[in-house]
């Protein structure tokens, strides 16, 4: 059933041209993962090196993430991986308000689907959406929002786990470290609270 409902969402995306960034998709990069794994993870929206290989986090930050979830104990399989923007940006600009309001609909769908305990959002734009879908206090200022990280937004019997993206280690390798850290205490944690049951 989740399976079926999965494909069907990706069926949508591959025929969405809401926005025009939606011109620049060779193909569907599809959530991936098991639909029946109780933690989802939501990363910005794929690059060129994805489109190219058809996989989400195929690329050099999907090596960095590889190996911080290796550190944690975890391994993709472990997740359900998908993106906020389901398109890729020119350039790997930032995404833009309406370019995510527009795939809301999309991520909704697979949240439904998913059902998970844990929502891991990677990165600044990922988190702030999240948070916001789940109606959870926002820091006033974006530069605020790295002190969120590692920290666990309860509501509605599912909880908002935001961590940086990978791809700030490939700006700076000093970060390699202390990231880790932070993924494998959050990560333990949290599946010490789904093997708990805790809702």
């Amino acid at each position: 059933m989740k399976r079926a409902g999965l494909d069907e969402i990706a069926d949508s995306i591959g025929n969405c041209f809401r926005c025009p960034v939606s011109e620049g998709k060779k193909q569907v990069i599809a959530g991936e993962g098991g639909p029946g794994s109780p933690y989802m993870m939501v990363a910005q929206a794929p690059n060129l090196v994805e489109m190219d290989k058809g996989r989400i986090l195929s690329g050099p930050s999907g090596t960095v993430l590889d190996t911080l979830l290796d550190g944690a104990g975890f391994s993709r399989e472990d997740l359900y991986l998908t993106n906020l923007v389901k398109c890729p940006l020119p350039g790997c600009r930032r995404p833009k308000v309406s370019e995510m309001e527009h795939c809301m609909v999309f991520l909704r769908k697979e949240i439904e689907v998913i059902d998970p305990l844990v929502i891991i959002t990677l990165g600044r734009h990922s988190t702030k959406t999240l948070l916001r879908e789940f109606h959870h206090p926002m820091p006033p200022r974006n530069s605020d929002i790295p002190f969120l990280f590692g920290q666990f937004f309860r509501k509605g019997g599912r909880i908002i786990l935001p961590l940086p993206h990978p791809s700030c280690i490939l700006y700076s390798k000093a970060l390699m470290e202390p990231t880790a850290l932070l993924y494998e205490k959050a990560l333990k944690r949290m599946r010490a609270l789904q093997e708990k049951g805790d809702r």
